[in-house]
Formats: structure tokens, sequence, C-alpha cells
């Protein structure tokens, strides 16, 4: 089934996946190669994420509906506090790469 990815009609992304993260059966969150893509209807539909920055981005996590968090290569992590629409830099730069993230 094509999706909607932008102005342009396309399938989710299936190969060169990094993360995937589900906050509800309709939200979704997909991490690829240099692309935050999300949906809102399950995915019938796919947007591309305007972030700050997009490096090799490698881990998506979200405490709620709202509160989200990526990170990826240089120490880069990156908070949303209104579903994924708008990002925030939290880190910038780090000798380390940042894989997974996990939250108590």
């Amino acid at each position: 089934m094509a999706a909607v990815l932008g102005s342009h009609s396309t399938r989710a992304p299936t190969s060169n996946l990094k993360a995937v993260f589900f906050t509800d059966p309709a939200r979704s969150y997909i991490l690829g190669d240099n692309a935050l893509i999300k949906t809102s209807d399950g995915g019938l539909h796919w947007k591309s994420i305007v972030t700050p920055a997009i490096p090799n981005l490698t881990a998506v996590s979200f405490l709620d509906a709202n509160e989200g968090y990526v990170a990826g290569e240089f120490g880069l992590s990156m908070k949303t506090m209104d579903y994924g629409d708008t990002w925030g830099l939290i880190r910038n730069r780090s000798d380390y790469d940042l894989y997974s993230l996990a939250f108590p």
C-alpha cells in the first residue's frame, strides 16, 4: 500500500531502518538514513520531520505521546514536547555515538 510522504506518494521506508517507535496504534516514528519520519494515522500518510540537525540518528523513544527523544552520532540528542512536530537540541557534539535510549 502506498502512503503519502510530504506531497509525494511513496511507501514507508523498509530498508536501512535504524529505529522504530510506536506511541499508540496510530502514531509512530521511523529513523532511517539521515531521515526522521512520522505517521499519525497508522501508516497511511508519512511526514518528513525537519529537525535542527540530522546526522545518522540511531535511536528514538517517547515517554508519552508528546515528549520524545532521538539520539545519534557524535552524541547528538534532541527533544520534542509536541508530538514530534518540532525538535530542539539537547547536546550537540561528543566523541561518542549514541545507539539507544532508556528511561526508568
